[in-house]
């Protein structure tokens, strides 16, 4: 069983950082998808009606004459969603550097002693378990 109170002070902030930084990192992926959805919806309808965008050689006196309401939404709203999709791909960017940063500094600090017991003990194995199963993988760089 995890104990968290053999393990020293600092692996204990490094692990609940980077358990934070997981949930984040997680997060605004999620976020990402549904965005990425969202952004999809209306730029397939701009796609489907791309011939309304161009400007006709009638003489209407309106320089795009067959742009309808909805198009205007659409264009407003695939505008929005694209910013919003590079909003959460510079923030998810900003957490996934942090996060893999204080990943590798665990890896590299998990040769050493970690716990504060002066016998023979099983702390290291328990503290990647815990890791593990809170979906860190300390295994791969």
């Amino acid at each position: 069983m995890y104990d968290q109170s053999q393990i020293s002070f600092i692996m204990q902030k490094k692990s609940e950082k980077i358990i934070e930084l997981k949930r984040s990192k997680d997060d605004l992926l999620r976020k990402l998808y549904l965005s990425s959805i969202a952004f999809a919806i209306p730029f397939l309808w701009i796609v489907r009606y791309h011939q309304r965008y161009f400007p006709s050689f009638e003489d209407s006196g309106k320089l795009f004459p067959h742009i309808t309401y909805p198009d205007v939404i659409a264009l407003i709203a695939s505008i929005a969603t694209a910013v919003l999709m590079y909003y959460y791909t510079r923030q998810h960017g900003k957490v996934k550097v942090k996060y893999d940063a204080l990943r590798h500094d665990i890896m590299d600090n998990i040769g050493t002693v970690i716990c504060i017991c002066h016998d023979q003990c099983n702390c290291r194995e328990e503290y990647i378990k815990h890791l593990v199963d809170n979906g860190i993988d300390l295994v791969i760089r």
